[in-house]
């Protein structure tokens, strides 16, 4: 499956080239100084301090089941293609779109968030309760980045990579497009009741199971938080560990959650 469905930066519009990474048009430079969290299990911390890469995972290993193709008023993943008037255009486009869906949905994707909110007058980027509760799951804990700072260290540790890059801000939409032949809309659009999650995504163009981008986590990483559904007590072991283990976390902030959730 690996080399007869896959796209490439061709299938796509609208992107510059950054070092390696393809960003979206739609980021401008100014951007690239933004704060970016990324929610993580415990064990995926720990890979990355002890591996120095970052685990990107292909889309099919999520539980939403949008992420793999899945649309709420479809029975089947991929949707019929229009016919057209001879036998081999009809063929042909049919092979054309059935590549780029698939391969879409079998791409692998990470995901950031802006963690950032609009009330009245006032903003901000400090926790989110309700992105806690979403990806609470065992020991979880959050990561701090600058857009920047990812972006260029990914490319500096990554430059025989023989898979394109994308990054872009996700689109979130009030009705679902069906199959256009658009990779940008299979992959970074969402529908809008999903839109609080403020999702920058990257995106490998790979089909395998997971990639791993070699990254210098401590260069990456600005701040860890550890999630407010954890016992305090195991919170300040966890902190305790991790500035043991990995001594070269000293000057990174360690944190247990400002959120006073557990009981």
């Amino acid at each position: 499956m690996e080399n007869k469905y896959t796209i490439s930066i061709s299938d796509f519009s609208d992107y510059r080239k950054k070092g390696i990474i393809y960003v979206n048009e739609s980021i401008v430079d100014k951007d690239m100084s933004m704060t970016l969290y990324r929610y993580i299990n415990w064990e995926y911390l720990i890979e990355m301090l002890d591996s120095g890469s970052l685990y990107v995972s292909n889309r099919q290993r999520f539980s939403d089941l949008r992420e793999q193709g899945r649309k709420e008023d479809m029975k089947k993943f991929f949707p019929l293609s229009p016919i057209l008037d001879d036998e081999e255009s009809n063929k042909r486009f049919s092979s054309e779109s059935y590549r780029r869906w698939w391969a879409s949905y079998h791409t692998c994707v990470s995901c950031w968030t802006s963690d950032e909110y609009d009330y009245e007058n006032s903003s901000s980027s400090n926790e989110n309760y309700l992105m806690w509760k979403s990806y609470s799951n065992g020991i979880m804990c959050r990561i701090e980045t600058i857009m920047g700072v990812l972006l260029d260290n990914i490319t500096k540790n990554n430059a025989d990579l023989k898979y394109d890059i994308l990054f872009s801000k996700v689109s979130y939409l009030e009705k679902e497009r069906f199959a256009d032949n658009n990779p940008q809309h299979y992959i970074f659009e969402k529908p809008i009741y999903y839109r609080d999650e403020q999702e920058y995504r990257l995106a490998v163009l790979s089909t395998n199971d997971c990639v791993h981008l070699k990254i210098d986590p401590y260069i990456i990483i600005k701040n860890i938080t550890i999630s407010p559904f954890v016992n305090p007590k195991m919170a300040d072991k966890i902190i305790d560990f991790l500035k043991k283990e990995f001594p070269k976390l000293n000057g990174i902030t360690i944190q247990r959650s400002h959120v006073m959730e557990y009981k």
